[in-house]
């Protein structure tokens, strides 16, 4: 088959200019891209790259693809038509290896990068080797590339009022069926709210036995400067009160039964969302009075994920007080850092905020990993998706009290970090800035072993000599420089309050990476225990 990229079938409803950047993302004739638009406005935008329909009142999305369809399908050209929503941006690479990839093909699906359970087969797309999922979703307006004879196939089966489709029932409806992941080929543009509206937000608070923090989150939550459309509490299958004090301040609470880990419980309740945004919170977790607001201000510009920043909620003990100039650091330097190279490592598990769309075409968070919030970060990074850095959404966690509980969250923290690598080494490429940041997070774990191995052979030989003192001038300088930055956040006072705790777990925190490193990288004796740290 040697068809071109002759015609495109584009639904609005986004807003004007939304719209007309899918559609200028395009590369067929104004005359044969065909746009379903809500409004006289979103008309306009398009006027000279593309053929409007108003549709009013608006039906959504399904329906008026289906309406579209149904207008100009007698009139298509044989050869590729692509089903677009407004919002979305189709890089030309995508464009170009679907010309490809339709030599061979009936249909290309521009899938979610989480790979579906069961059943994989390798098969050849050009000079790239890609999976066939054995379930995929066919969104009818994500990206979708497919022939004119499949389209039609599949519109006279009804699919486009259904807008799912397992792979398997698109090759019995139209034959083999190619698929090329979205995260090499279709970035999604900065997903907006309807022009002149701002978004509707749902918080959602994941607990296990959190009688003794549930109430201080709400009320945190009802005090919060930008009201919530609704919180939803998942009692995660707890022994304890936390539902029924849950229940007193009025807000929905959703059980099951104990998935073990907050990414099983947020996925729980993640269909029982109705808004354009979800902010999500730890139990343990008091937020400031503006966090929300401050999230939701960097999803309406334009992002698809934010978190927020981090201070813990006392500094009671030497854990907790450590804890406090580690995020302080995080807070002056580590996260703005990221934010400024437009990857952030990781969103805080803590309190981060994300489009409702965006969490669902992912699938959802990962349970699979100890670290759901990191494994989550990467992968909208990996799939195209734009990751933002709230510092003034601030959220006041219960840092861990004991060093039980420290060691417990420590472990999980390592463990999910090499399994978040294991997971997606072989994607970093695709996110350069992702991989250096990783590979650098990995140097300084094991940096500090080797330059200790190198210490011990040294007096061994007995040719240490004098250096210990540059050994320890450059780990003073460090502490230092750590300390200088926290204060702008701390003070002074409580830096140097801090700066004992913060040496030790510094240190400590270097071990359990080092451990995790070891098992989970090197042994590959995988850690499923997720652990609470308080």
């Amino acid at each position: 088959m040697t068809a071109d990229l002759s015609s495109a079938l584009v639904v609005g409803g986004t807003g004007p200019d939304d719209l007309r950047r899918s559609v200028e993302s395009l590369t067929t004739p104004p005359q044969r891209t065909w746009c379903a638009v809500a409004s006289p406005e979103e008309a306009a935008a398009v006027a000279g790259v593309g053929v409007p329909f108003v549709l009013g009142p608006w039906p959504g999305r399904a329906e008026a693809l289906q309406r579209l369809y149904a207008l100009v399908g007698d009139g298509l050209p044989e050869g590729i038509v692509v089903l677009l929503a407004g919002g979305t941006i189709l890089r030309r690479r995508f464009l170009s290896r679907v010309r490809r990839a339709l030599r061979r093909a009936a249909v290309v699906l521009s899938t979610p990068g989480r790979r579906p359970r069961g059943r994989t087969a390798s098969a050849p797309l050009g000079r790239f080797t890609v999976r066939l999922l054995t379930e995929a979703v066919l969104r009818p307006t994500s990206g979708t590339a497919l022939t004119t004879s499949a389209l039609a196939a599949l519109a006279d089966r009804g699919w486009l009022g259904r807008g799912r489709l397992t792979l398997g029932e698109v090759q019995s409806l139209v034959g083999p069926a190619a698929v090329l992941p979205r995260s090499v080929d279709a970035a999604p543009s900065p997903a907006r709210p309807r022009s002149g509206r701002r978004l509707t937000v749902t918080v959602l608070i994941p607990a296990y036995n959190e009688q003794a923090w549930i109430g201080e989150t709400l009320r945190s939550v009802q005090r919060q400067t930008r009201k919530p459309d609704e919180v939803i509490v998942i009692d995660d299958g707890s022994t304890d009160r936390t539902a029924e004090v849950a229940g007193h301040y009025g807000v929905r609470v959703v059980r099951g039964i104990r998935a073990g880990s907050k990414a099983g419980a947020q996925n729980l309740a993640l269909p029982h969302v109705r808004t354009d945004a979800v902010v999500v919170a730890d139990a343990d977790t008091a937020l400031h009075a503006e966090a929300i607001e401050h999230l939701l201000a960097h999803l309406e510009a334009g992002m698809d994920g934010v978190s927020g920043g981090v201070l813990p909620r006392w500094e009671r003990g030497v854990w907790s007080r450590g804890r406090m100039m580690e995020y302080a650091l995080g807070l002056r330097l580590h996260k703005r850092v990221q934010s400024h190279l437009g990857t952030l490592l990781v969103i805080s598990g803590c309190v981060a905020a994300f489009r409702t769309d965006v969490l669902r075409e992912i699938g959802g968070l990962d349970a699979t990993t100890l670290t759901e919030d990191l494994e989550l970060t990467w992968r909208l990074h990996l799939l195209g998706y734009r990751v933002g850095y709230a510092r003034e959404g601030l959220a006041y966690p219960v840092e861990p009290y004991s060093w039980p509980l420290y060691k417990a969250q420590m472990r999980r923290w390592a463990g999910g970090f090499f399994q978040g690598v294991l997971l997606h080494r072989r994607k970093f490429r695709r996110r350069p800035m992702l991989g250096f940041l990783v590979v650098a997070a990995i140097w300084d774990i094991v940096s500090p072993a080797i330059l200790l191995a190198t210490f011990a052979a040294l007096v061994a030989a007995g040719g240490l000599g004098e250096h210990w003192q540059t050994l320890f001038l450059w780990q003073a300088a460090i502490l230092a420089i750590g300390a200088v930055l926290a204060s702008r956040v701390l003070g002074v006072r409580r830096t140097l309050q801090a700066l004992p705790a913060y040496t030790l777990i510094l240190y400590l925190g270097q071990y359990f990476y080092l451990e995790a490193f070891l098992r989970e990288f090197v042994l590959r004796r995988r850690r499923t225990d997720w652990v609470k740290g308080h």
